[in-house]
């Protein structure tokens, strides 16, 4: 967007940032229990996922698949910036939305810490 303040962009790339941090937990785990390939796959999968959040598909459970969070923020960002009177009817679902992504962040935050805690490192095929 030409006339977009600098601030939105900051904005959005801070919102995806964190955003992504489960799939980057959930990749990490994945990656460290069952090997880069189950990590790869999942990646894909993830990839086809999200591409469906994007549509009117994933207008109902977008809130509950990792994958789909930083995709509906951007979308939910811009369209504050960009029709602030269609955003003020909507709002409530990003905010669910957000709040859910928080959460899991946390707990899939702390469950890492403790899977990390009793982890013994990687296997000797790898």
């Amino acid at each position: 967007y030409r006339d977009a303040p600098a601030s939105l962009y900051l904005k959005a790339g801070i919102l995806l940032l964190i955003t992504m941090l489960p799939i980057y937990l959930i990749h990490l785990f994945v990656g460290m229990s069952f090997g880069k390939g189950a990590s790869m796959g999942l990646g894909i999968a993830g990839s086809l996922i999200a591409a469906l959040m994007i549509t009117g598909l994933g207008d109902a459970t977008w809130k509950y698949i990792p994958w789909a969070w930083g995709v509906r923020a951007m979308d939910y960002t811009v369209l504050a910036w960009d029709s602030p009177q269609l955003y003020a009817q909507v709002k409530t679902d990003f905010f669910s939305g957000m709040i859910i992504s928080v959460c899991c962040t946390v707990c899939l935050l702390i469950a890492s810490l403790v899977w990390f805690h009793g982890w013994e490192g990687g296997k000797n095929t790898e």
